[in-house]
């Protein structure tokens, strides 16, 4: 068996939000969109339109500012709104076949073959029980013994 605790802070969901988000499908066509927009925009002004390309090259900055305060707002909403996460301690108890979840708010038992997806980041790991719910398991929390066994996991 193998322990973890984590603390649910803005900054630790703030992490696992962009995480999810930067690994989905979705985002892949946002980026292919947004690479297409700077290009023609390039294009247009490397070909004499520099009114057209450069209104093209504004858009596509406030498109990605939009989008950036647009997620960041909602983490933030997310967080304040969710009494039950918010700043709560959750300790993990990982066995061979499932993990146990332990927190102020209730307990879970979970299969690793029910699991989403285990996603790994530099500095965490999100056990995802869907697309977009997702325990955090700190790195730093973590023994080498349980980041080894969770990349056998994944």
């Amino acid at each position: 068996m193998f322990e973890a605790e984590t603390v649910y802070t803005l900054e630790e969901c703030r992490k696992a939000a962009w995480a999810v988000w930067l690994h989905s499908k979705k985002t892949m066509a946002f980026f292919i969109c947004l690479v297409f927009m700077l290009v023609v925009g390039i294009l247009s002004i490397s070909f004499g339109s520099y009114d057209t390309g450069s209104k093209i090259l504004l858009l596509t900055g406030i498109y990605i500012l939009m989008l950036f305060v647009l997620i960041e707002r909602q983490i933030r909403y997310g967080f304040k709104t969710n009494r039950i996460i918010r700043n709560s301690k959750v300790h993990f108890d990982f066995y061979d076949e499932y993990f146990d979840v332990i927190s102020e708010s209730g307990n879970s038992h979970i299969e690793y073959n029910q699991l989403y997806r285990l996603m790994e980041t530099k500095e965490n790991f999100y056990p995802m029980i869907s697309c977009n719910n997702m325990f955090i398991v700190r790195k730093a929390d973590c023994s080498r013994e349980l980041i080894d066994f969770l990349h056998k996991i994944a």
